[in-house]
């Protein structure tokens, strides 16, 4: 595996090279071991630029640079070795605070986080300055960048303040100022330091609280504090302090939810994890439903290969569904205000049609978009929506977004898992899943259509937990011909042919290949192990190495060639451009014989490679069976519209006769006989009877609608919705509901407070009275 950052972690980033490979996406700290380790078991890895040549176990990359190749010794190297132990330097933060002092750089801005980001910052966070002055102008850079309101940046923001959360410092400040002594209460830096600590534990509960129970004990005595100090509380300390009581019970609450959580979910698994749908259920939507999941393995084997699938599975579609069941949830509890979701209001689906691309059937959403608002990363291609009836109480509806071209018209294609339960007719509120459903969907997919009977790949490295790697079997008795990568002749010629994985460095340094020592050391380590992973910071040479090892493998093509059944070598990247660099590096030594699969490259040197320019049409059988089936695919595609037609026509609950025909007719289907007296009396002359039975018919046999009550109490100066409403009434009390018994009801008040604006639930769907005159006037 040829690697970029973590694999399978928080924010990770992996690319798989060789003879397989893979990537996944992850927002959470639930897939594998966790934020930046390895995906998997305790395999062997390499990290490029460590400065050592380290062989660990499920560790993240070493972080150091290597001296000799990144910094000059003598101008900034004992700076480089200090930046990245203790933390950054005082004078950028004081840099940074003059420039928010003159404005040059905003508060809660993109630029503060792109400050942050860097490695020394996160150091600093456990490795704090004694100085209070120091203190004070690290916090109020911290508070500055998590106040960032922008949706655009808010997940970058919480995970910065998750980091911030996660550290000492929180703990090293309380107890500088907890108890503050006297002398120093008159000091205005304290109690600037108090204020900005203030600040941040209030950043904590509103973004975060689930981080603040560890800061419980902490936060009383921050509390105390702030009661000591005479003239100090103000408006939003006190909100702060009222706002911590109340928080306590929601942190009892989450302890009493996770000692549940371990008693209810330990044992065997209670359903089929291939069975578990990818898109998520009404069910999964409960906030206080307990999740059956099982942690990652950190020491030790998994039972089975099994074992290993269904861990993995939960745990990805557990990291695809929480994001959005806690964003309902606190919309829920708070409105847009409690939550990072953006919510669409009053959305509006048009009758589905079929998408003239893929065949399936799309519903337009017409929603509102603000000119403010930045589309350009928002409802892509591929994620995940909900849509709600009712302000997400109790309906949820889940499609994925699949046509995203008509969002300048204020549309956006949608595709529904059920489609039975589309109503066109109502108006939904409607929120994006944080997490980009499109990457998840094919990992999981991969997950369960794993065989049973068959080992996984790898699963004496991923599941039995061997660290111990071997030889690819193609290496392990061949000589390696290492020429094509030399950069300096061999003294013995003989050499050339007498090199193998377990020799080669004997003979051969980095000097021979041009790479430095931790170079060299991955190249040995990717020769002598059947998996293997280079991971390393920006600039050590990942690419680089990718591409020589690439360039060493087609040179001893023969070795991992076996019979007439050729096999392709598999590059897969983490984006389309790092897929681009990579192919345009391989073909400046292979000038044919790469296929680019794939759309989306900008890169024009692609071109030639694309599969669609490489099919050939030569054999005549070819192109007739491509004519074939492409007829195969239009008369399909004319009978999906035909069908989109007639489905659009039903959901209008008035259709042609024509159309209803077939259905009568058909004897196996379960509604022939009500039909039968219809199928048998219908005439131009009795067009009665189709508008008596299309206005009093109902599937369920619930709530039929009785024309001749409603046009009587309509009579009476009753409006229409209430005329409606009252039937319910009558028929939900098991009533007498001829026309004069409901208007009576209705007046004496037995119904009581009766709806003139808006329709009950279960009669939505009862046409207008407008609707079945127009049905009768065109007979």
């Amino acid at each position: 595996m040829y690697g970029n950052g973590n694999n399978f972690g928080r924010n990770n980033r992996g690319g798989g090279f060789g003879r397989g490979g893979g990537r996944g996406g992850g927002s959470g700290n639930f897939y594998g071991r966790g934020r930046g380790n390895g995906y998997g078991g305790n395999n062997q890895q390499h990290n490029v630029g460590s400065g050592i040549n380290r062989y660990s176990s499920g560790q993240p990359y070493g972080g150091r640079f290597n001296n000799n190749q990144r910094n000059d010794p003598q101008r900034g190297g004992n700076e480089q070795r200090d930046f990245t132990k203790e933390g950054i330097g005082y004078k950028h933060i004081e840099q940074i605070c003059a420039d928010m002092d003159s404005q040059k750089i905003l508060s809660g801005s993109s630029d503060l986080l792109k400050f942050v980001q860097g490695k020394g910052f996160n150091n600093r966070l456990n490795n704090l300055w004694s100085e209070i002055e120091k203190q004070t102008k690290f916090l109020r850079v911290i508070i500055s960048t998590a106040s960032a309101s922008n949706a655009d940046v808010l997940p970058l923001t919480h995970a910065f303040l998750d980091d911030v959360l996660s550290s000492t410092l929180v703990e090293k400040i309380v107890e500088l100022i907890s108890p503050l002594p006297y002398t120093k209460q008159r000091n205005p830096v304290y109690s600037e330091l108090i204020g900005y600590l203030t600040k941040l534990l209030l950043l904590g509960f509103e973004s975060l609280p689930s981080k603040m129970d560890t800061h419980l004990t902490r936060v009383h005595l921050v509390i105390a504090t702030l009661n000591g100090l005479p003239g100090f509380l103000n408006a939003e300390t006190e909100r702060y302090t009222t706002k911590t009581a109340e928080d306590e019970k929601e942190v009892q609450a989450r302890q009493q939810y996770k000692k549940r959580f371990a008693e209810e979910t330990y044992g065997a698994p209670p359903d089929d994890f291939r069975q578990l749908s990818l898109i998520p259920t009404e069910a999964d939507m409960d906030i206080n439903s307990i999740i059956y999941l099982r942690p990652a393995k950190i020491d030790g084997r998994y039972d089975s290969d099994e074992h290993y699938l269904d861990v993995q599975f939960r745990l990805l579609r557990e990291d695809l569904i929480r994001p959005l069941r806690e964003g309902i949830a606190g919309y829920q509890q708070g409105g847009t205000k409690n939550s990072d979701l953006f919510v669409y209001k009053n959305v509006e689906l048009e009758p589905a049609i079929m998408h003239q691309q893929t065949g399936e059937l799309v519903f337009y959403a017409k929603i509102q978009i603000l000119k403010r608002m930045r589309m350009n990363k928002r409802l892509i291609f591929g994620s995940l929506v909900c849509l709600s009836p009712d302000d997400f109480k109790t309906k949820f509806l889940f499609a994925t977004v699949l046509e995203r071209e008509t969002l300048k018209d204020g549309k956006v294609g949608l595709k529904f898992e059920g489609t039975l339960e589309v109503n066109t007719k109502r108006k939904y509120c409607m929120v994006e899943s944080p997490a980009f459903f499109e990457a998840y969907r094919h990992v999981m997919t991969a997950l369960q259509t794993m065989p049973q009977a068959e080992p996984i790949p790898f699963s004496k490295y991923l599941v039995d937990v061997e660290t111990n790697t071997e030889v690819p079997k193609y290496l392990a008795t061949n000589a390696i011909n290492f020429g094509v990568l030399l950069k300096m002749p061999l003294y013995d010629r003989h050499l050339y042919g007498g090199l193998n994985a377990y020799n080669f460095d004997r003979y051969l340094g980095p000097d021979h290949f041009g790479m430095d020592k931790s170079q060299f050391a991955a190249l040995v380590n990717t020769l002598r192990s059947d998996l293997a992973i280079i991971q390393g910071p920006p600039g050590t040479g990942k690419t680089y190495m990718g591409l020589q090892i690439a360039k060493l493998l087609f040179s001893n093509y023969h070795l991992w060639q076996v019979g007439t059944d050729p096999r392709p070598m598999l590059v897969v990247c983490y984006t389309n451009h790092a897929l681009d660099q990579f192919l345009v590096g391989i073909s400046n030594f292979m000038h044919e014989g790469i296929v680019r699969v794939g759309g989306r490259s900008k890169n024009p040197n692609m071109e030639k490679y694309m599969i669609h320019k490489l099919r050939s049409w030569k054999d005549p059988n070819l192109r007739f069976r491509s004519f074939e089936l492409r007829t195969a695919v239009a008369v399909l595609q004319e009978n999906l519209e035909n069908d989109a037609d007639a489905l659009k026509d039903l959901s209008s609950r008035f259709v042609h006769p024509s159309t209803l025909q077939p259905f009568f007719s058909n004897t196996e289907l379960p509604y022939v006989r009500s039909s039968k007296d219809l199928c048998t009396k219908f005439d131009n002359t009795q067009i009665c009877y189709m508008s008596s039975w299309l206005t009093t018919y109902n599937s369920r046999d619930e709530f039929p609608i009785d024309i001749n009550v409603i046009k009587y109490l309509i009579k009476q100066n009753i409006s229409e919705i209430q005329a409606k409403n009252a039937l319910l009434c009558a028929y939900q009390g098991f009533e007498d509901f001829t026309p004069q018994s409901v208007f009576n009801c209705l007046r004496n008040g037995s119904y009581g407070n009766v709806s003139t604006t808006e329709l009950m639930e279960g009669i939505e769907h009862w046409p207008t009275i407008r609707q079945i005159n127009e049905l009768a006037r065109h007979g």
